[in-house]
This record gives structure tokens, C-alpha cells and sequence, in this order.
């Protein structure tokens, strides 16, 4: 059995952070290891707990997903960056590009994080393999 995908989820919206957690909490493969609600708290609890992937939301108080990117990516490269946000701007997904994101899906009205983009995300991380992960493009 392999060790399952370490996540750490970072949104300033509590219900959005609890609603996504308790989904994960369904994957067999998949496990929350931290949750903060502040971009600025991201490194140090990253730092703590060594997710291999960050979920991260582009608006937050403290420092928005952007910069929490670039920091963790600085911090911890081998943590993977999802973004999950309701922010589609071409704008957001340059600047993000930019800062290391590995993947930047819509977040839908109501919370529904997918594993599969988590496995994608996670797929580069060395583990057993596993014939329902596909590999990410990382940008």
C-alpha cells in the first residue's frame, strides 16, 4: 500500500476549507495534513507538515495565492500548487503561471476539489504506481 498524497488546503473561506477537507477526507489515497486560512500562513505550516500537494485559493488575507505560491515553491519545491479559485482572469492564471503553479482549476459554486487533479498533481511525487494517476503538466 502506498502512503497517501499529503494536502494542505489554504482558503480564507472556512465553509469552502471545511467542505473540501471533508471531501478529501472520502479519497482512501488522500490525506489533509493542514488547513490555514491566511496566504501568509502557508510557508511556515507547509514548512511543518511537508504536504506533497498545496491547494490555495488566489484571494486571502495576509498575502494572496500568488505570492504564498512563489514562497512556498521557494520554501518546499517539491510541494505541487493547485489553485482552486472562482477567479478566471487571464490576468491571475499569467501572473500564477509565473509564480509555479501546477495546475488552476475553477472553483465551482460549491466546493467539489477532484482527486484526479490532486493524483495529476501529485503523479511526479515518487510512489508506487498506480494505474488511475495521470501524469501533470506542471507549469
Amino acid at each position: 500500500m502506498t502512503e497517501p498524497i499529503r494536502i494542505l488546503l489554504a482558503d480564507d473561506q472556512h465553509l469552502v476549507r471545511g467542505a473540501m477537507a471533508a471531501l478529501l477526507s472520502l479519497e482512501s489515497d488522500i490525506a489533509v495534513v493542514a488547513e490555514v486560512g491566511r496566504g501568509d500562513e502557508v510557508v511556515a505550516r507547509a514548512t511543518e507538515t511537508r504536504p506533497d500537494v498545496a491547494l490555495i485559493d488566489v484571494e486571502m488575507p495576509g498575502a494572496d495565492g500568488i505570492t504564498a505560491t512563489r514562497e512556498l515553491r521557494t520554501a518546499l519545491s517539491t510541494c505541487r500548487v493547485l489553485v482552486v479559485t472562482t477567479f478566471g482572469r487571464p490576468g491571475y492564471v499569467r501572473r500564477g503561471r509565473v509564480g509555479s503553479w501546477s495546475r488552476t482549476p475553477r472553483r465551482p459554486s460549491l466546493p467539489t476539489p477532484s482527486g484526479g487533479y490532486i493524483r495529476a498533481c501529485g503523479s511526479s511525487i515518487p510512489r508506487s504506481p498506480s494505474s488511475h494517476w495521470r501524469p501533470a503538466t506542471v507549469l
